[in-house]
């Protein structure tokens, strides 16, 4: 059991080595510093313990970046809205500070590029517009290549090379029908596995 986490620890801190490398913008205390192990202390109500996704809540719990509900639940299938994104990519980036607002996560992820001028704090991003946030944050470099989507060709040329570098990272998939399904929302339960794969998981 000792040996499964020290290489689980020693992979988590190769992901989380190179990733740093290819993102230099990072504040230097980012939480991309930091190795987080799979299984996190805090626990959720409504989160089944030894799956998929308690080891990714888990993650983005011990980090810091998305917090449970008052009443102890993750709320996992909610929409999850531009506060809670905005909050974890700040945080996630090393930008942020204890005992800000929800609104002024909003605020400097607007100025970064990251969230829309015109979105409202408890209004939510789509699909298209996080995974673009996502990659705009990681300084990816646009690719040329085909989306592997069956809807790619409602997605706006002029984004899809960033797209296609953050599929092609394994950060962002799309949905088990084929789709990218860029226009729908994602849920909390979405967006703590992306951040968990950028934490290692």
């Amino acid at each position: 059991m000792q040996m499964n986490r020290r290489n689980l620890i020693a992979g988590g801190l190769a992901l989380t080595l190179s990733l740093a490398a290819a993102v230099p913008a990072f504040a230097s205390g980012s939480v991309t510093s930091t190795v987080y192990g799979p299984q996190a202390e805090k626990t959720y109500n409504d989160i089944k313990a030894n799956t998929p996704i308690a080891q990714a809540v888990g993650l983005v719990t011990e980090a810091g970046l998305i917090t449970g509900e008052p009443n102890g639940e993750f709320a996992p299938n909610v929409a999850a809205s531009t506060g809670v994104f905005a909050q974890a990519i700040v945080k996630y980036l090393g930008l942020g500070s204890s005992g800000e607002t929800a609104s002024q996560y909003v605020s400097q992820a607007k100025t970064l590029g990251l969230v829309p001028s015109g979105t409202s704090t408890t209004g939510t991003m789509s699909r298209l517009q996080v995974a673009l946030a996502f990659a705009k944050a990681l300084k990816l470099t646009p690719v040329t290549g085909t989306l592997p989507w069956k809807d790619a060709s409602s997605i706006p040329s002029a984004d899809q090379g960033l797209l296609l570098a953050l599929y092609q990272k394994g950060y962002f998939k799309g949905f088990s029908n084929g789709d990218f399904g860029g226009s729908s929302t994602l849920t909390r339960e979405q967006i703590a596995f992306v951040f968990a794969r950028l934490l290692g998981l």
